[in-house]
């Protein structure tokens, strides 16, 4: 894990080990993420994907709910030009909710 930290500062990146994801989220529950950090570009997620690492991507956290012994590997926040990507293919938005549902369906995931 060190390594992928350093991997990602050495990108310009900020990570940081055992992140509380209750901070997070809109529960306000869970356990640490191993690796926590906010990728604003394209360009800075391909890199931490490069790193072969397990890999969770979060939204905004309003569908999120994490188990008291957290997440292993790299979190990763969607921020920059990623808050508002869109998913082709699919009826809402990522990440977080999905404007566009209809009551009932089920959220957008990304993982």
């Amino acid at each position: 894990m060190a390594s992928w930290a350093r991997a990602l500062k050495d990108r310009g990146l900020a990570p940081r080990i055992d992140e509380p994801l209750a901070r997070h989220g809109f529960w306000r529950i869970g356990g640490p993420a191993d690796l926590w950090v906010e990728v604003p570009s394209t360009d800075d997620l391909r890199a931490v994907m490069a790193l072969r690492a397990p890999l969770t991507v979060m939204g905004k956290g309003s569908n999120l709910l994490v188990a008291d012994a957290g997440i292993r590997g790299i979190t990763v926040k969607l921020t920059g030009e990623l808050r508002e990507a869109k998913l082709p293919g699919t009826r809402g938005e990522a990440p977080g909710e999905a404007p566009g549902e209809e009551p009932g369906e089920e959220p957008v995931a990304i993982v």
